[in-house]
């Protein structure tokens, strides 16, 4: 019998857009206290879940990588994504990769998805 695998959970939102409440009042965007406000709400939120997270805040915006305990590899999951042709379903996870870690693949795959959707980054 296989075990089962879950997907990861990647995205990112643009900070103008997170809900107010989860970072202390007065705390602005760019400074530590509303950066570290951010990765905890979301860090916690899915430690509470057995799930480990990346959660980094730049360029404007939160991106997390969720995995669960039982997790596929994200990459694994975005290729295969692609390889079915759920290109608007990869495109927003490419871009919350590709604003988290420097990688060659995900950055090719990115622009390929852009250029086979008919846009541009």
């Amino acid at each position: 019998m296989t075990k089962s695998v879950a997907a990861p959970e990647i995205f990112q939102i643009p900070l103008d857009q997170l809900d107010p409440a989860i970072v202390p009042p007065g705390a602005k965007p760019g400074s530590s206290e509303f950066d570290q406000a951010v990765i905890m709400h979301y860090a916690l939120r899915y430690a509470e879940k057995g799930w480990q997270a990346m959660v980094t805040v730049n360029d404007g915006f939160v991106r997390v990588l969720a995995i669960p305990q039982q997790g596929m590899d994200p990459k694994d999951y975005v290729q295969g994504l692609l390889r079915n042709g759920f290109l608007e379903d990869a495109l927003p996870i490419l871009q919350a990769l590709d604003g988290m870690i420097e990688d060659a693949e995900i950055a090719y795959n990115l622009g390929i998805c852009f250029s086979e959707l008919g846009q541009t980054a």
